[in-house]
């Protein structure tokens, strides 16, 4: 039971070039979970005993052990875990700030083709997701508290969004003709 969590866990932590996909994550587990405590409780009942809700959670310690280990257990629930609210709070969050990510380095790549007004269309795009992340994570609380997790790409973090420091400069060229 244990070695497949930590394969699950392994196997999304192979991801990393755009930051590990925490909530599909977080959700693959909790299935797993899910599916291991109906096939034990199908298992205790077939062999006439009954299952006791006291041994589960010796179990269901054991697993967040394992969460602790491989640092999820601060993003990652389980069944009547007292902080699911904040966790799915704070995955949801995180879900938007790496689709986020995902596209800001999509649009980087074009940077040495873009013109003026696409730079400054590029910019306008930034400060318009950047106010979208503030009102569902004012002042990036969230994002601070776990700023481990939301650390996607070097320029795409949590020390980048409250830098306000631009990824580009924009500038036009203007050419003059003298006066003949």
């Amino acid at each position: 039971m244990f070695m497949s969590l930590v394969e699950i866990i392994n196997e999304f932590s192979k991801y990393k070039n755009d930051g590990i996909h925490y909530k599909n994550l977080c959700e693959e587990l909790l299935k797993y979970f899910k599916v291991q405590k109906r096939c034990v409780r199908e298992e205790v009942t077939s062999q006439g005993q009954k299952f006791k809700t006291y041994e589960w959670n010796n179990i269901v310690n054991a697993l967040y052990t394992t969460f602790e280990s491989k640092k999820i257990k601060r993003l990652c629930y389980l069944e009547k875990d007292n902080d699911e609210n904040k966790k799915k709070d704070v995955l949801n969050i995180h879900e938007e700030f790496r689709n986020f990510c995902i596209e800001k380095k999509a649009r980087l790549r074009n940077i040495s083709d873009m013109n003026f007004e696409q730079c400054n269309d590029y910019m306008s795009w930034i400060t318009e997701k950047k106010r979208g992340l503030q009102a569902i994570d004012p002042n990036y609380e969230n994002i601070r508290e776990y700023k481990e997790y939301f650390d996607i790409h070097h320029n795409c973090n949590y020390p980048w969004l409250v830098s306000n420091t631009p990824d580009v400069t924009c500038s036009q060229i203007t050419r003059s003709r003298g006066k003949t």
